[in-house]
């Protein structure tokens, strides 16, 4: 007699979340590669609808560091700077995870500017109400680059317009 095969059950297709922190020397939320070096002894919290999932102090050597076997879902990544730093972007972000995908975050922070930031109240003995979260969105992003870019732009166009000026008025 035939016996049935049991049927494969369906296996878990999981995500991950990758964190790395960076010594963000300009303070503009965004990573120059290597001139921005990864920063040691922050803080990394991931949490879910449900609480805590995860947390992890970065090295400033083996970054990023992934937080792995995540199911699709919606998480907060929170970071918690170095002493004497200040966090350079909002201190928590959003991230959705919709499947067995890897969703790299990279957090900037910088030296603090006053003494009383470097000796802040450690994480462990703040609340644990939660930071609103945020995420740039990509058109903030864009706007941001094209805030930067537009003042060089609309000089090295004025004096393109100067010179083709003084050329057409030569030829005549």
């Amino acid at each position: 007699p035939v016996s049935p095969t049991p049927a494969a059950s369906p296996t878990a297709e999981t995500g991950s979340i990758c964190v790395l922190a960076f010594h963000d020397r300009n303070g503009d939320g965004f990573r120059q590669g290597e001139e921005e070096e990864l920063l040691p002894n922050a803080v990394f919290s991931l949490r879910d609808a449900a609480g805590l999932v995860g947390q992890y102090t970065t090295d400033g050597l083996s970054e990023p560091y992934c937080f792995d076997g995540l199911a699709a879902g919606t998480y907060t990544v929170a970071m918690e700077p170095p002493v004497g730093y200040a966090a350079s972007g909002p201190p928590a972000v959003m991230v959705a995870l919709p499947g067995p995908i890897s969703v790299s975050v990279e957090m900037g922070a910088r030296r603090s500017e006053t003494a009383e930031e470097a000796t802040a109240t450690p994480a462990s003995a703040v609340p644990t109400e939660e930071p609103e979260p945020s995420s740039p969105s990509f058109l903030q992003q864009a706007l941001q680059w094209g805030a930067r870019v537009s003042g060089p732009l609309l000089l090295a166009i004025a004096v393109a317009l100067a010179v083709l000026f003084a050329l057409s008025r030569r030829r005549r």
